[in-house]
């Protein structure tokens, strides 16, 4: 191998470019590890990343996460961080099954609690099969060909995932020209014709709402702090629609859009908009907040909590994702939560099928400690 230390040299990193500095260090020691590691190699420190690359021990230490994440290498306590080219068993494996060495996934936004858990267990589910995940970061929406460009694979080794609610249609044609396998793990715009893996956004909807009222709540505001371009919450805000005109509450089911885009952080864009949720006398101020991802109930939770609004004596919170950070809120949030484990199995076991097909999984319904009886219970 050529000196490691010069290897580092080479990599370009500046703070001046558009793509976020951590994917750069991603990309850059991707590169380097395809081109000169071998399996086993003992990787560089993050010490030695910080000295040689310029950058922060946090942007440095980003990058190595989402390596590992992927299945390239390998961060041991003792042991240090060592290249991982095969996972064990993957030629067997592979020579059963006959499956491709990797899986990829191209992401839409990064900075996520949600879709750091799905590539999370992704990697694990590839695993066990023996096979490598590796993700295509799509920053901010600009830089869909800059990821496309990293698909370097021919199509019998590696099939994708796509979790890119504003791009699905124009990367699966893309893909699909090619000969790759395509299945989203997200409800595509329109245009996509391809396989389909999703929570039931409407079902979720459903649940959350019969839940706050069976608690007596009639006046409920439907906070939708992620993009409403995302086709699936477009659905939710549709489904919710229906819900009010159906039980005759048009009226009291309010609607508060924050305009958030895909690159933009749903729990600011929630928190900015919450005088709004909140506006108008007592009379009109809802009794139950449901927001469409967890993200938009932390934000209303620490809105509320700041005010001193008591919470759920006042008013409930719900949230829709079921991410880890929900139960240590305060109070603690009850949230509608995707199936994560049957997703990610879902949609790997989809990119073996011959069928263009779509599965819908159901949602669950987590009540913790931020829901409770309305206080004027009609």
């Amino acid at each position: 191998m050529d000196d490691p230390n010069k290897l580092l040299d080479t990599l370009i990193v500046d703070e001046r470019r558009s793509t976020p500095l951590h994917m750069q260090v991603r990309r850059g020691l991707r590169s380097v590890i395809d081109e000169h590691f071998a399996d086993g190699d003992q990787f560089y420190t993050e010490s030695v990343l910080v000295e040689r690359l310029r950058v922060s021990r946090g942007t440095v230490r980003q990058a190595l996460n989402e390596l590992t994440r992927e299945g390239v290498i390998v961060r041991r306590v003792r042991t240090g961080t060592t290249v991982c080219k095969q996972p064990d068993g993957s030629d067997s494996i592979r020579r059963k099954s006959e499956l491709p060495q990797t899986v990829g996934v191209f992401v839409a936004q990064y900075d996520s609690e949600y879709l750091s858990a799905m590539l999370e267990k992704l990697a694990g589910v590839c695993s066990t099969r023996g096979m490598r995940l590796k993700v295509y970061h799509t920053h901010c929406g600009q830089k869909l060909a800059d990821s496309y460009r990293e698909v370097v694979l021919p199509p019998e080794q590696e099939r994708f995932i796509l979790v890119t609610p504003d791009s699905t249609s124009q990367l699966n044609e893309a893909l699909r020209d090619r000969g790759h396998r395509t299945v989203a793990m997200e409800l595509p715009d329109k245009g996509y014709s391809g396989a389909v893996v999703e929570t039931d956004s409407t079902m979720a909807v459903h649940m959350g709402i019969d839940y706050l009222w069976s608690l007596g709540h009639r006046r409920i505001t439907l906070l939708v702090n992620e993009p409403i371009k995302a086709p699936s919450v477009a659905e939710k805000v549709e489904a919710f629609r229906r819900i009010a005109l159906a039980r005759g509450v048009d009226e009291t089911f309010k609607t508060v859009i924050c305009g958030t885009e895909f690159w933009q952080s749903s729990y600011e864009a929630a928190m900015a908009h919450m005088a709004d949720v909140w506006g108008g006398d007592n009379a009109q101020r809802p009794t139950a907040v449901f927001a469409v991802s967890d993200p938009g109930a932390w934000a209303a939770l620490q809105w509320f909590a700041r005010r001193g609004i008591s919470v759920p004596g006042e008013v409930s919170v719900l949230g829709f994702e079921g991410a880890r950070t929900s139960q240590f809120t305060h109070p603690s949030l009850s949230t509608v939560a995707h199936d994560i484990d049957a997703l990610t199995t879902a949609a790997v076991e989809m990119l073996w099928s011959d069928t263009e097909s779509s599965k819908r999984l159901s949602p669950s319904l987590i009540i913790r400690e931020s829901t409770g009886p309305a206080p004027m219970a009609e």
